[in-house]
This record gives structure tokens, sequence and C-alpha cells, in this order.
């Protein structure tokens, strides 16, 4: 018998979302283009401007935007700085900045949104970098009554409730400020890459492919063989998770998934709506597969975890999704639930591909390799005048000339050499000769695996060299 509900229900961090794999001067995979909460959608755009649609910061406090608004902060700082990753969950959000800065708003209970203090916030707020080291930010992950950060020294910081062991301190008492999370291993220079927040369990990568979990587990979300809460983080063994190494972990209400260097998806925690992708509707305890030819034979770039529903994105740009397909998130054209991963049809979305993904409580959102935002799901969050079954795309008159999503920059130098290879109006006298050998390299790399003119396209060498596109 499935207790899915007798805990309140969990809002968690809904959808993390991270690429392995770096493309040179195109969209930043590496970077979180659109974000799913409980009710809200923020993105990104190049400028690090954030927009936001639905319950905007503390759901109490806040007023409904039914349409994409520009987000402010408490002050004129946060418009100043661009912002590149996102993470909401149940009534906190977090913001990571270019600068390294860390913003936070929403409930301050539990001293969730690391301001030591328990005062709510509605705007954005600069926290103090005091709290958690004194070194940037690179990462933010949001559970439904915690925090994780991660900074430039590959180190974990937690704020938040400890009830259910999610901030891994091996207690339960409250406490107003950051705390330092340590991985039991004895080798003290392990570096976490990535950190992960569910409903009220936590997850964390290293730099060598290990993966670390902790905090609520009735679901089996943990990956541990069993259903004992972990108040510790907790190594998943190398039989567990498979030989390869993890490079990417995702956390959700209830389930967790990891893409391990093979490209493959490991999936465990609750399956009762299908959300595991296995085909069945069975919890899973341990890390299962899940086959690459559900996915067409491609490897997997992302994942976006809801609190019922799971959105995938391969390295070809296809999107999958499964679970759930309460108020059409699933993006299937109905209402239906499917337990296996179905491919949503290229066509919706102008036929580009998908570089990120994110799934929330009753909505989803992709953002297309060309920038634009689709949403679909419970009109309340997506930015349209009604639900949507199918994905759709935003585009609000006060956003006609926004794209999502960050972009590399590229010395000006190096953006005329790349054009160079593939612009033949451009002549011989360029600066190409005076560059590092290894970006010579990269160059000549980089024309040859694009013979077309695919290159000459790419929204950020355009901007650099004064827009427009670069046709002989």
């Amino acid at each position: 018998m499935y207790m899915y509900y007798t805990r309140p229900w969990r809002g968690g961090h809904y959808s993390q979302t991270m690429s392995y794999k770096r493309r040179l001067y195109d969209t930043g995979t590496d970077t979180q283009m659109v974000e799913c909460g409980y009710d809200v959608i923020f993105a990104p755009d190049e400028s690090g401007t954030v927009w936001g649609c639905g319950n905007l910061g503390l759901r109490r406090l806040a007023s409904n935007a039914f349409s994409f608004t520009q987000l402010r902060g408490s002050d004129d700082r946060f418009a100043e700085e661009d912002v590149i990753s996102v993470s909401a969950a149940y009534e906190h959000t977090a913001f990571v900045t270019r600068q390294g800065n860390l913003w936070t708003c929403g409930s301050g209970l539990n001293a969730r949104i690391g301001h030591d203090d328990t005062l709510d916030t509605k705007y954005p707020t600069l926290v103090c970098k005091e709290l958690y080291g004194g070194l940037p930010v690179i990462q933010v992950a949001c559970g439904r009554a915690h925090t994780l950060v991660l900074t430039a020294d590959k180190c974990m910081w937690g704020c938040g409730s400890t009830f259910d062991g999610q901030l891994g301190l091996g207690h339960t008492l409250l406490t107003n400020f950051m705390q330092k999370i340590m991985l039991p291993d004895n080798d003290t220079s392990v570096e976490i890459v990535m950190v992960a927040a569910g409903d009220a369990h936590s997850a964390a990568t290293t730099a060598k492919g290990r993966l670390w979990t902790w905090g609520y587990n009735r679901y089996g979300q943990l990956g541990h063989e069993h259903n004992r809460d972990l108040f510790i983080p907790s190594l998943l063994s190398r039989n567990a998770i498979g030989m390869p190494d993890v490079m990417m972990v995702f956390a959700a209400s209830y389930h967790t998934m990891a893409v391990n260097s093979e490209g493959q998806l490991l999936v465990w925690g609750s399956g009762r709506f299908g959300q595991l992708g296995l085909g069945n509707h069975i919890d899973k305890h341990t890390p299962t597969p899940v086959g690459k030819l559900a996915f067409g034979d491609s490897e997997i770039l992302t994942v976006g975890c809801g609190n019922k529903h799971t959105l995938v994105v391969t390295t070809d740009g296809r999107l999958y999704t499964f679970g759930s397909g309460s108020d059409g998130k699933l993006g299937h054209g109905d209402l239906e639930n499917s337990p296996v991963p179905v491919c949503v049809g290229a066509e919706h979305f102008f036929n580009n591909k998908i570089r990120c993904a994110s799934a929330g409580c009753n909505m989803s959102a992709v953002v297309s390799e060309d920038g634009l935002l689709f949403t679909w799901g419970c009109l309340n969050s997506t930015g349209h005048l009604r639900d949507t079954l199918r994905p759709t795309v935003v585009f609000p008159s006060v956003m006609l000339s926004t794209r999502f999503g960050s972009f590399y920059d590229l010395l000006e130098t190096h953006a005329l050499a790349i054009a160079m290879g593939v612009h033949v109006r451009l002549g011989a006298d360029c600066k190409y000769l005076t560059l590092d050998d290894g970006i010579i390299r990269i160059i000549i790399e980089l024309c040859v695996s694009r013979p077309d003119d695919r290159i000459c396209k790419m929204p950020g060498l355009r901007r650099l060299l004064g827009g427009g596109l670069l046709l002989p």
C-alpha cells in the first residue's frame, strides 16, 4: 500500500539542471537556464536579468504574476549583477550570479535562506559571504526547508531544517546559521562538484565520480537498499551505481536520478506515478539504470526532476518526459500518466534542439539552443492565458527580443579567428596567427567539425561581431 501522502507534502527543489559536457561558444549548458518551483518559473536571460512568472519570492507575501515579469532585488546591486543559476523550492528561492554572489528570498523559517536569522524577505537579498567561508558560490540547491551551497573551493555548506537529517550534520538540532557539511571520508582533499536537494534529502557528487546521499529515505530515495533516514552523508558503493563514475545528480521530492560518465541515466526512489521511467509504478531502493534505447540510444545531457514527473534532455537535443500527466505537464497533449519515456516532438519547439529542462509541481519548462523559452501545464505559472497540454513558446510583448540562458564570453580576437575559419570575406589580415596554439587548435577542430554555416549562426558569436548572420 502506498503511503505517499502520509507526511505533509513537500515541494522540494524540483529541478536541478547542469550539464557535464561543455559546449564551446554555444548556449551555456553548465548554467541553469530555467527553473521551476512549486508554482513559479524563473528564467535568467543572456544579460543576467531574471524573469519570473507565478508566485514570486515568498508565496504568502508576494503577489502573483500571471505573465513573465522582470525580477527586482531588495536593492540596486541585484540588477547590476548577472544571474546565471536559480533554485526554487516551495517557499524560498536562491540565485547565483556570475560575480559569485548568493541572493535569496522567501520564508526565513529555520534560517533556510541563509541570512543568519529567521526573517522573511520578499525580494532577493544578498547573503553575506562570511557566512559561507567568504568564497564565490558556484551552485545552490533548495529543498523544501533547507538549502545547500557549493563554493569555489569545492566545499559544501547548508542551512535550514535538520529534522530529517537533510543537512548531514549528524543531529536534528536547529541552527540559525550556515554550517559546513563534511563528508565522512578520510581523504580531506575530496572535491564536491555538484549538489542536489530533494524534499528532505540531499546528494552530492565528487570530482572522483563518487555519490553521497543523506536525509529522509521513506521511499528509498537515498539508494542504500533500505528506507532508514540517514543523518550523515553516506557513500553509495560502486556495486550500487555500477562501475562508471557519477557525473551529475538530481533530486526531486521523493526520487533521485544520476547520470554516469557513459551518459546513462540511473533512477531510484518513489515510482508511484511512473516518474522513474522504468515502465512500472514500483519504488526502487537502489540505483536502477534506464536503458539508452529508451532515449533513442542517445546519451543524457541533463535532467529535470519534478514532484511526480521527470524531463530528460539527450545530447542530440531531444526531450523525453514521463510520470504524472496531470495538468498536461508531460507535454503529450493529454492528461495521461506515462511510466516510460516518451519523446516530445521537435515540431513543438520549432525544430530546435533542447538544452535545458525543468520540472515543477504542475508545469514544465525548457530552453532551446537558440534561447527560446517553452512552458506548459498549469496556467498559473506558465505565462499563458490557459492551461497548455503542449509546449508553447513564451512571447510576452516585453520579452520579444529576450533570449534565455548564458553564452560563453569570447575575446574579440578569438571570435574573429573563428569567424575567419568559416567566413571567406573576412580575408587573411586577421590576428589569427597571434593566438595561442591551443586556441588555434580549438578553432581548427571546431571549423572542421562544422563545415556548414551553423557556427556562423551562434548567438554569442553574432553579438560579439555586431549581429547579423556571417554568411559568405
